[in-house]
């Protein structure tokens, strides 16, 4: 537009796509808008095993299909959860040490959503050509969801090494 980069400018810019959005895509702008509440946003992250979670870095998209463990004890506005691109088999026969070691190893096995920072959380579904790097196939993602959610062990450990890794 004409007024690119002055600011009365780029928030007129803003305000006309985002009344773009809210009109092209109002089940999208409905759904991003209550996830800017954070009891509404941890409730949502919450509600199912398996969620697609978008992340932000130097305005790149990072994306995870993740299954949720928990709230954060720690941080009421953050929920755990566990990438699902990491086998749970893989890390639960892991001792305390081990796993303390691969809670910061690449790629992170757990992934915390911040329901204070207006997260972009979406059915998993939703993921078709964005996550690449899984190819799992809907079966193998499910079990792989349906470990976290039923070993509750696992859950309390990995929670115990995320703990660790803030001090």
């Amino acid at each position: 537009h004409a007024n690119a980069h002055d600011a009365l400018g780029d928030v007129e810019a803003t305000i006309h796509i985002a009344r773009l959005i809210r009109l092209r895509a109002q089940g999208f702008w409905e759904h991003a808008v209550r996830l800017g509440s954070k009891p509404a946003a941890v409730e949502y992250a919450l509600a199912e095993p398996l969620r697609l979670y978008t992340e932000f870095h130097y305005n790149r998209p990072h994306h995870w299909l993740v299954a949720p463990i928990a709230v954060d004890p720690d941080y009421s506005g953050h929920v755990v959860s566990f990438d699902l691109a990491i086998d749970p088999d893989d890390v639960r026969g892991l001792d305390d040490e081990a796993l303390a070691k691969r809670m910061v190893a690449s790629p992170k096995p757990l992934r915390v959503i911040k329901a204070n920072a207006c997260p972009m959380i979406l059915p998993w579904a939703e993921a078709a050509g964005c996550v690449d790097t899984y190819n799992l196939g809907e079966a193998e993602l499910r079990r792989r969801a349906g470990r976290i959610q039923e070993d509750a062990e696992l859950r309390t450990r990995l929670l115990k090494a995320h703990a660790a890794t803030k001090k």
